[in-house]
């Protein structure tokens, strides 16, 4: 069996920001609306941090916490201790499937990652956490759409790398 088409999910900061200290440096209600409406009810993968953030909200979801130390007794919630375990559990899934940070978890996703669904914050933030670099080269911009304090934006992997 393959894996699903993955995209990973992120709000970042026009530098790149996009956490301080455990926590969104903004709070911007129509954007956290706009990606609870793309994830619910969908696979959703995320590091037990982003699981503390965002995982109340997220209930109606099958959740894969990226964890070494972590358990959870939620319904809906595995723990997979290892990038290995994540990608057997996906396996056959048919679900689309998000990646929704944080950064650790988004950079060992991306080599599997086909699209990325990205908000882009308007302003600059003070973070300790920021989204990995992408080469510009291997990604094309699909969609923009723009909002008051955000513009979120489809882009598509143009070559695939095999992983």
């Amino acid at each position: 069996m393959q894996l699903p088409d993955i995209t990973i999910i992120s709000a970042l900061s026009q530098n790149n920001v996009i956490g301080l200290n455990n926590a969104l440096p903004w709070h911007i209600s129509e954007e956290y609306e706009h990606y609870l409406s793309i994830v619910k009810g969908n696979i959703v993968i995320m590091g037990s941090v982003s699981y503390a953030i965002f995982g109340r909200d997220i209930s109606d979801s099958e959740v894969i916490v990226l964890s070494r130390t972590k358990t959870y007794s939620e319904k809906n919630v595995h723990v997979c201790n290892s990038l290995e375990n994540v990608l057997q559990m996906l396996k056959g899934a048919s679900e689309k499937v998000f990646c929704a940070g944080g950064a650790s978890v988004y950079t060992a996703m991306l080599p599997y990652t086909n699209t990325l669904y990205l908000s882009y914050i308007k302003g600059e933030y003070e973070g300790d956490t920021y989204f990995p670099q992408v080469k510009d080269n291997e990604w094309q911009c699909m969609t923009t759409k723009e909002h008051k304090e955000f513009d979120f934006k489809i882009y598509e992997r143009q070559r695939r790398k095999n992983v």
